[in-house]
């Protein structure tokens, strides 16, 4: 299980360090004289380089952040909170005891202690969550400070990391939801990619097609997360492929021959892609559209980063707003339209199988029955509309809902369209707060 350690950043101190070695990062070759052997030898195996985000904690009164220090283990994500504000989250991928590094970073404080457990973190996620709505969804009075260093208890922390958008190890991800969304870079300048074209004529056929994926040094990764092949090096560069990961990362020799040669390896991914773009068609530029996309840096040297939150959401609508529709589309059905679900593929370990054709179909159904042509949110006195919020962005854009979940179904079922519903992104996760599938009527109280 997935634990969330709360990490307060608001002091003097804390936001110098912040900015000193999670901003900036630290260089390995800084970090690599001061270790011992044995944890420069856990060091080069965890982290590739060149750099990585740090963070410590002192030993505390009577030894209670060490205590708590000593409980965390890969892959528990530490979130930063200040300004009455969770600000940042990052996944713990090694942890070590090392007082000379510490003071070598940030020296000591008024007492002569040093930051001296330390934690190396994976990518950094921004946030902007208020206080309040972090206690509302883990169980806090309103009012709650996060004052002090503690690991969440279970329970707290699987409501903490669905509100981050991301999944506790023992978890499971929706393929339909957008909260979390993962960046896979590539350059045509590393590897040419020469199956490219005959892989998305596949794709745009319907065909399963299984694409490995390296990830850099990110580990947490769920069956389903939602991930965007990002173009890298020579202009043009942006979105070129989307998919579903369909395998937990694993560990097999570097995707650079030569490396490979000498029994170096690398972590991966599978996705299946549900939209992948040829040659000829120009990548989807994220640089250039305003709001949450604008902070992001779209620059990455390398894959496994993730966006959650407004930015993932923005990404989605971005995509579905133009390469996301412009392939696949079904031909016009009946509303009698059904299609199998549920039914596993080599391609879906974890998850059911679900048709885009009967997605596509509900939304125009949806749009066809509306008076204006406009596609809502079908929770009672909701009505969202992302069009409306979002102009041409958010044009033939919506989620759809499984009015009954497919992880419950232990054969193949028939979904039809009255077994699915439109709703808008909050309106979806409101429906499976907590890990349950309610009714729409009734889910926005009078």
């Amino acid at each position: 299980m997935t634990k969330v350690i709360v990490q307060p950043a608001g002091s003097e101190n804390a936001q110098a360090h912040f900015a000193h070695t999670i901003t900036n990062r630290v260089a390995l070759s800084r970090l690599e004289p001061l270790l011992t052997p044995q944890q420069r030898t856990a060091l080069n195996a965890t982290f590739a380089g060149p750099d990585v985000p740090v963070w410590g904690v002192t030993r505390g009164n009577k030894d209670r952040n060490k205590n708590l220090f000593d409980k965390i283990v890969a892959n528990d994500v530490l979130l930063f909170a200040q300004r009455k504000k969770v600000v940042a989250t990052a996944p713990v991928l090694l942890t070590l005891h090392n007082a000379d590094v510490a003071r070598d970073l940030w020296g000591s404080d008024e007492l002569g202690n040093t930051w001296e457990f330390l934690m190396l973190l994976g990518e950094v996620t921004p946030h902007d969550i208020t206080y309040t709505a972090f206690n509302a969804v883990v169980g806090y009075q309103p009012n709650a400070l996060l004052q002090d260093f503690r690991i969440l208890d279970a329970d707290k922390s699987a409501k903490a990391l669905t509100l981050l958008g991301q999944s506790s190890a023992s978890g499971s991800n929706d393929p339909q939801g957008t909260s979390r969304v993962l960046l896979l870079t590539w350059n045509p300048e590393s590897w040419p990619w020469a199956d490219r074209d005959a892989e998305a004529v596949r794709v745009a056929a319907g065909e399963s097609v299984a694409l490995r994926w390296s990830i850099g040094n990110t580990r947490s990764i769920p069956v389903g997360t939602r991930a965007f092949i990002l173009k890298q090096g020579d202009e043009p560069r942006g979105l070129v492929a989307s998919g579903w990961t369909t395998r937990e990362p694993f560990e097999d020799l570097h995707y650079d021959p030569p490396r490979a040669a000498v029994g170096e390896t690398a972590f991966y991914v599978e996705i299946a892609p549900d939209v992948l773009a040829p040659t000829a068609t120009a990548p989807v530029d994220p640089r250039t559209v305003v709001g949450p996309l604008a902070a992001v840096n779209w620059g990455v040297p390398a894959s496994g980063t993730s966006l959650v939150g407004p930015a993932a959401e923005a990404v989605e609508v971005l995509w579905q707003a133009t390469a996301g529709t412009a392939t696949s589309t079904p031909e016009p059905v009946d509303d009698d339209m059904s299609a199998l679900e549920g039914q596993v593929k080599h391609r879906m370990v974890a998850h059911r199988r679900r048709e885009r054709a009967l997605r596509d179909e509900k939304i125009r159904q949806v749009r066809a029955a509306h008076p204006n042509g406009q596609l809502v949110c079908e929770v009672p006195r909701c009505g969202f509309d992302f069009r409306e919020r979002y102009g041409d962005l958010g044009e033939g854009y919506a989620q759809v809902h499984h009015r009954q979940l497919l992880a419950d179904a232990d054969k193949p079922v028939r979904t039809r369209l009255e077994d699915l519903a439109v709703v808008c992104a909050n309106c979806h996760a409101m429906i499976h707060r907590g890990g349950k599938n309610r009714s729409l009527v009734g889910l926005i109280s009078d």
